[in-house]
């Protein structure tokens, strides 16, 4: 039996955000686990594996991402850094150890800079909000978000982007591609990664006022 049918999904409410997480192991201090945009819970399976080790390990799918509600909202830094404090205090976690990928980087940026009584300890994986630079695919589809009705989802872009959440793409299983492509094409996904972008990016890259706050 893998690791993933080891894990049991649970589910809690967000406010009134119904919430998909992971909930491993029983001793040692929290650790968790923040996905990049569009992703889910799935991208930390192998990591997972090795921190429950030593560490009680919480991952859940962000607000607008996987199995987790996607309500039509701007969907900033500061509404996501918002739900995280509610994730929190939802599962009385005072503080903890964070790690966070792409986006996921970049809102526990925010929380380490205005919250850090709640921060032991912070890992940055290709962390957003660190300056202007993201890559040409992200800014024209944040540029022009109309673009994203024109190109259908297919399980080679998944692919893409898994390679891209891991050090050896060849250790990305062939139903992890397909999982994502199931979750890309559930109600609502688009439309919340679409907002999450225009909301964050522009043609140049990360929005001023998006990384400005950060880097000062």
């Amino acid at each position: 039996m893998n690791t993933m049918q080891l894990i049991q999904d649970q589910y809690i409410k967000i406010g009134s955000i119904t919430t998909r997480y992971w909930s491993v192991g029983t001793q040692g201090t929290p650790v968790i686990l923040l996905h990049g945009g569009g992703g889910s819970i799935e991208v930390w399976l192998y990591n997972i594996s090795e921190l429950v080790q030593h560490h009680r390990v919480f991952a859940f799918d962000m607000v607008g991402a996987g199995l987790s509600d996607k309500p039509v909202v701007s969907y900033s830094l500061g509404y996501q850094l918002q739900f995280l404090h509610r994730f929190l205090d939802t599962l009385a976690l005072q503080h903890a150890s964070f790690i966070g990928h792409s986006m996921g980087g970049g809102v526990l940026l925010k929380l380490a800079l205005e919250s850090p009584e709640r921060v032991q300890k912070l890992g940055l994986i290709s962390s957003f909000g660190l300056g202007q630079e993201i890559d040409i695919y992200d800014r024209l589809l944040a540029a022009f978000p109309a673009i994203a009705n024109l190109i259908p989802p297919s399980r080679r872009s998944v692919r893409w982007v898994l390679n891209n959440c891991v050090h050896n793409p060849k250790s990305v299983p062939e139903k992890w591609v397909e999982l994502g492509f199931q979750r890309f094409n559930l109600p609502g996904q688009r439309e919340a990664l679409i907002s999450l972008l225009t909301t964050n990016l522009n043609f140049w890259g990360v929005r001023r006022e998006v990384f400005s706050p950060i880097v000062q």
